[in-house]
């Protein structure tokens, strides 16, 4: 799956582009550019279930790993979704050939149809690593999550791709907006300093 990417992100990008019909609010333009903005990130603590079905607390796991990038998804997602979890593929495959270390985490923006089940097919179907993660969360917990990571999951169809670039432990993240290459987002994590914990 992993030497697939450049074919399986022409792919995904370009159903995406032809695919909007149902995205009213989204501007497919706009996904092709992609802005970068700092920001600092106050996250309470909660549970989160992961592909296997395990749970466990979110900040207590993952503020002990280092740098994270954060992205959105859900598994009925038939036009977005594909190209950022191609984007993911290829941060996947870059990162752990470089030795980065980098945790990647997919979450769920529909925890009412995405079960743990799901998310294992769907994390199988892009040959994720053992640091690409896969989450959901019970829907009380999944709110807060997504309002301490300021993600607007009103209506799921119109989200733009989005990524968060950062650590648990300073609470320093980027926020990436659009499309970018693998390599942009493994540079990032490449300059990103976590604080010690």
């Amino acid at each position: 799956m992993k030497t697939l990417f450049p074919v399986l992100f022409a792919l995904a990008l370009a159903g995406a582009a032809n695919g909007h019909d149902s995205h009213a609010t989204h501007d497919p333009a706009r996904s092709t550019a992609t802005d970068v903005a700092a920001e600092r990130l106050v996250i309470r603590e909660l549970d989160v279930t992961d592909s296997h079905g395990r749970s466990f607390p979110f900040l207590a796991t993952f503020g002990r790993r280092g740098t994270l990038l954060l992205s959105f998804t859900y598994t009925n997602c038939e036009t977005l979704c594909p190209v950022t979890n191609a984007i993911l593929s290829g941060v996947d495959t870059e990162a752990t050939k470089a030795g980065l270390g980098l945790t990647v985490l997919s979450m769920t923006i529909d925890p009412a149809r995405d079960t743990p089940e799901q998310m294992a097919e769907e994390r199988a179907l892009w040959g994720a690593g053992e640091n690409w993660i896969f989450l959901t969360a019970e829907r009380g917990a999944h709110r807060r999550l997504m309002q301490d990571l300021s993600v607007d999951i009103r209506a799921l169809e119109a989200h733009d791709p989005m990524f968060l670039l950062g650590d648990l432990c300073s609470g320093r993240f980027l926020r990436i907006v659009g499309v970018p290459e693998p390599s942009k987002l493994v540079d990032l994590a490449r300059r990103h300093e976590p604080c010690d914990v």
